[in-house]
């Protein structure tokens, strides 16, 4: 390698730099946004803003309304409810979330290690995480290992592809196919049937000159522990 380094050099031409995919850690501690168009739309905080308040009022709805301890996996910059503990593997994101008392930075998809937190809570909460697991079956035993009986996992998503990690596999599912592969994976961690709500996101957006407006789909499932 050093000979061909020193050739390049005498003919004035840098070195072939071989590629190297940035590990989850590295690429969640840059991430600055959506990275396939939204960041070019005017009005796509619209869409973010939109996507929150409905969150908000879904999961205060569905979690109950006397404080409940609630847990956020993947919970980024934003929990969408106010929770005792919030996860995430980027310690910057969880620095600016002012809906977690306590953040702890953690790799969900490490599967050689589980969730360091005690047990007992009334209620998880994962918020756009689910296209990003990549063993979901351990991740939601690992969800109910810390829930107490009853407790309540709440998993939303959309059908948007939003960043480079998604895991191609959900994203080759449809509709129906997500739901039937949701409660797989609540059924074999020891959850019940979940409930679905769909919700419609409705935004304007305009890239690159083009106007228009949209609506996309927002799902809510929640089942609770059985066993």
């Amino acid at each position: 390698m050093s000979i061909q380094r020193n050739i390049l050099g005498l003919i004035g031409l840098e070195p072939f730099h071989e590629h190297r995919e940035p590990t989850d850690k590295e690429y969640w501690e840059k991430f600055d946004g959506d990275e396939f168009g939204e960041r070019y739309a005017k009005d796509g905080e619209q869409w973010a803003s939109n996507k929150r308040r409905i969150l908000r009022r879904e999961l205060r709805r569905i979690v109950g309304k006397n404080r409940k301890r609630v847990l956020s996996l993947m919970c980024g910059r934003y929990a969408y409810i106010e929770s005792e503990v919030g996860i995430d593997i980027s310690e910057r994101m969880l620095g600016q979330n002012r809906d977690v008392e306590y953040p702890v930075a953690f790799d969900l998809n490490n599967p050689d290690t589980h969730l360091p937190i005690n047990g007992g809570f009334d209620a998880t909460v994962m918020v756009a995480g689910i296209s990003y697991l990549m063993f979901p079956v351990r991740t939601f035993s690992e969800v109910a290992g810390v829930l107490r009986p009853s407790g309540k996992f709440v998993v939303a998503y959309t059908d948007q592809k939003s960043t480079a990690k998604d895991v191609k596999e959900w994203y080759s599912l449809d509709e129906k196919e997500k739901l039937d592969r949701l409660q797989e994976y609540f059924s074999a961690a020891g959850f019940g049937r979940q409930v679905i709500k769909v919700c419609s996101l409705h935004y304007r957006w305009e890239i690159r000159g083009e106007k228009g407006s949209n609506t996309r789909p927002l799902y809510i499932a929640t089942a609770k522990k059985i066993r």
